[in-house]
């Protein structure tokens, strides 16, 4: 574990890029803000390769509730240290560290970070290095969309908001024995909820079941999903897709 921010009494609302130069897998998070009031908070993390560089949130950067969301499918529930601080693992690989080569480097840009609030940042490592990559993207149906296709086929999770304005949404499966399902987002998240019935431990003892905006779902074996919205908002959905 390699130590690359710590904001602890220094009044670091927008701090300097962080550079690594050493591959990791994981970066672990511990902050004094609670999960339910992240808001602002953004990172943005380049890979700087010879081949051409990557950033692993499309767009530049995502909101740091977002990632930690993503990131909880099938990898346990958000919890706290002893001290009551949010302490989060975002794994930035399926398995291993990220590959860096002579001269190549990752940059971290952290954005938003309220003038009291504590952030810890560190590196973990793995023992060998990755063969894939995470990237995690947003896409936006617009207003006046009311049927949008996404290819998942690359995906392992999807973040949908709840939103009244959905009315369903099908999922495409690579076995084409497999029926497609339609479900509403309610059915949606009694599935999740089945099988994953916890995403939240906080310190006071009490256990959240499922995110107040938004659903988190796997996607194994799913190819493709269709959304069908009516003319109310724009809508937007997050996809951690591997490379």
């Amino acid at each position: 574990m390699a130590l690359i921010l710590d904001t602890t009494g220094k009044n670091m609302a927008n701090p300097p890029m962080q550079t690594v130069r050493k591959g990791f897998e994981s970066l672990m998070i511990t902050t004094s803000v609670p999960f339910t009031t992240l808001n602002q908070q953004s990172i943005s993390i380049q890979l700087q390769r010879k081949s051409g560089n990557i950033d692993l949130f499309q767009g530049g950067k995502i909101a740091i509730k977002d990632l930690i969301r993503l990131s909880t499918n099938g990898q346990g529930a958000i919890s706290y240290d002893a001290d009551g601080n949010l302490l989060v693992l975002i794994d930035l690989t399926p398995m291993g560290n990220i590959p860096l080569q002579q001269n190549e480097e990752v940059q971290i840009n952290i954005f938003n970070l309220g003038a009291t609030e504590k952030w810890i940042f560190n590196t973990i490592e793995a023992p060998f290095d990755a063969v894939e990559l995470y990237q995690f993207k947003r896409h936006i149906m617009a207003q006046t969309t009311t049927k949008d296709d996404f290819d998942v086929s690359f995906a392992d999770t999807i973040l949908f908001q709840k939103s009244g304005d959905v009315t369903d949404v099908r999922l495409t499966y690579a076995n084409p024995q497999f029926k497609q399902s339609v479900l509403t987002l309610p059915e949606l998240e009694a599935t999740v909820l089945q099988s994953d019935p916890i995403c939240e431990l906080r310190p006071d003892g009490t256990v959240k079941s499922n995110f107040q905006d938004c659903i988190i779902y796997g996607l194994e074996g799913v190819t493709y999903i269709e959304v069908n919205k009516g003319t109310a908002s724009t809508y937007t959905l997050f996809t951690r897709e591997i490379l």
